[in-house]
């Protein structure tokens, strides 16, 4: 098991004369609302938005063998439920699939899709939705269409949006399906359309992405202040030998769509002596590209960590990076007994450890031009057992079983340096995600980040794990925790006073969502109620 929590200051020596501590406890105060009783297979899909008067939010109600229906749902300050309306889907007698629905500038949009097969098209449309009556106005606008092609029976594109980190772009997308078996030489499409937070079309283009789409495989889309596009994708090395370890076979490149010089760049994300393993990105308020991710060394792929990397996207120029390695020391301060002898051993015949597992959630930008970057420890493991039923014949079943272990936080200042690491403790396990209990939520608040997670009952005295600790399953016996850390990186845990009585709900943290400077709401149930609940940061 895991021991307390540390700072790194053994692997990490540039940060060996800053101090730590523990802060006070936070003052906060809960707004509990009303218990709803809600249908048995009824799921929140997630908070809409909110206005100064309440907070709007869609749940989905699972059908066997039937489209989802949708419910949006209204709730005052005080988190109680003042109106619940059916969302309807159809148009001209068709039935609409819904795509998203997304709040801007006071208002609510949604975003539905109609796939024609006598016209190989799929639709996408957009209409605004009444806050009074909770109904979709009369107001139906196509934004974007994707032709599939006769062949193409299945696949029928799919849409998505993001938003830019001051929320006044807007990001609609989709790739364009090729209409024919991908050749070694074809280059795929996609269809970038950018709008205002009041849904004026700024701009739309197809984008031509510069490598072969059968190695070039798309990550994730990103659109900055200034209605640029920035799409990181992961190229596969065909002339890789099979069998060479300090090869990894592919790399990360960003391609960056330039509106105002009508440009397209690709910064690739490359470097002779490592690799990333994974990677997110991000765009500071200067429009530099920001990529941090969990890396390898090509020389032992068995020296791990965090990697960061600040880009000057037109002149292609790297402006500060950061490699902080896990080394030999680390994997010895993070396990005991049997579970450390077994590593080493492994560390000893070259092995690939396959223990850092960390996966990179938020990229947090400074004030001053720094970064905090927040991974999370997720991995899968399988158990297979094997039975004997009363006719003697013999049965094998195998479990997947998801964990979501430790919050590594590690804060690095303008030039690339890293001031300091902070590992956030948790052990979760469980072979059902359905349940939603796993993970964590964040926010940041002021000068602190704050995490808030489900951890075992008898966990809340130990900022970390002993020995003696429990792993969370999904128990009813559990704490919902709050954990801040400063941006000096003092930290705080405490358990939130929640009522675990008749009225208790378990606390879903993935659905964590913003509602003020100082607030924020969370969502939990139990069989068939559920509940918001505010969270004041005093």
């Amino acid at each position: 098991m895991m021991k307390k929590i540390f700072l790194i200051f053994s692997i990490l020596l540039v940060i060996s004369q800053i101090g730590f501590g523990q802060s006070e406890k936070i003052k906060i105060e809960l707004i509990g609302g009303d218990l709803q009783k809600v249908a048995k297979r009824s799921t929140l899909q997630g908070v809409i938005g909110h206005d100064k008067d309440g907070v709007y939010a869609l749940k989905g109600v699972n059908k066997v063998l039937k489209t989802k229906d949708y419910l949006v749902e209204y709730f005052d300050n005080k988190m109680n439920l003042i109106k619940s309306v059916p969302l309807k889907l159809k148009y001209k007698k068709n039935d609409m699939q819904l795509e998203f629905i997304l709040y801007s500038n006071d208002k609510i949009y949604v975003f539905t899709s109609f796939v024609n097969k006598k016209t190989n098209k799929n639709y996408l449309f957009k209409q605004t939705l009444n806050k009074k009556t909770l109904m979709v106005n009369n107001d139906m606008e196509k934004i974007s269409e994707i032709s599939f092609g006769k062949k193409n029976t299945y696949y029928h594109g799919m849409y998505d949006f993001r938003l830019s980190p001051d929320d006044s772009k807007i990001l609609v997308y989709h790739a364009l399906p090729s209409k024919t078996k991908v050749k070694d030489g074809a280059k795929g499409k996609v269809s970038l359309h950018v709008f205002d937070k009041d849904f004026n079309k700024l701009w739309n283009k197809n984008i031509t992405i510069t490598h072969p789409e059968k190695y070039s495989y798309i990550r994730s889309y990103r659109i900055d202040d200034s209605s640029n596009v920035h799409i990181l994708s992961k190229l596969k090395n065909i002339k890789k030998k099979k069998g060479l370890k300090s090869d990894p076979g592919y790399y990360y490149y960003v391609l960056s769509y330039l509106r105002n010089e009508d440009q397209l760049i690709e910064n690739p994300i490359k470097f002779e002596d490592k690799f990333f393993k994974n990677m997110k990105i991000s765009i500071n308020k200067k429009g530099e590209l920001l990529c941090a991710g969990v890396y390898n060394t090509k020389k032992n792929v068995n020296i791990r960590g965090l990697g960061y990397v600040k880009i000057d996207i037109k002149n292609k120029k790297i402006l500060s990076q950061s490699f902080n390695e896990y080394t030999t020391e680390y994997i010895n301060e993070r396990y005991e007994g049997n579970k450390k002898d077994k590593i080493n051993k492994k560390i000893a015949k070259g092995k690939d450890l396959n223990l850092l597992t960390f996966y990179i959630d938020e990229i947090v930008t400074r004030s001053d031009g720094g970064v905090v970057l927040i991974a999370e420890d997720y991995y899968t493991t399988t158990r297979t057992t094997t039975s004997t039923d009363s006719q003697g014949n013999m049965k094998t079943k195998t479990t997947t079983y998801y964990h979501y272990d430790n919050i590594l936080v590690m804060s690095i200042s303008p030039d690339g340096k890293l001031d300091w690491t902070r590992e956030v403790s948790k052990e979760h396990v469980t072979s059902n995600t359905r349940l939603g209990l796993f993970s964590y939520g964040f926010t940041a608040v002021d000068d602190k980040l704050y995490f808030v997670f489900n951890d075992h009952y008898d966990n809340i005295s130990n900022l970390g794990y002993t020995e003696e600790s429990k792993a969370y399953s999904g128990s009813k016996k559990c704490n919902t925790v709050l954990f801040s850390i400063d941006f000096k990186g003092n930290l705080t845990k405490q358990a939130l006073p929640l009522p675990y009585d008749k009225n208790t709900v378990f606390v879903k943290p993935t659905y964590l969502y913003e509602f003020s400077d100082h607030e924020f709401i969370l969502f939990g149930d139990r069989k068939k109620v559920n509940r918001f609940i505010k969270v004041l940061i005093k």
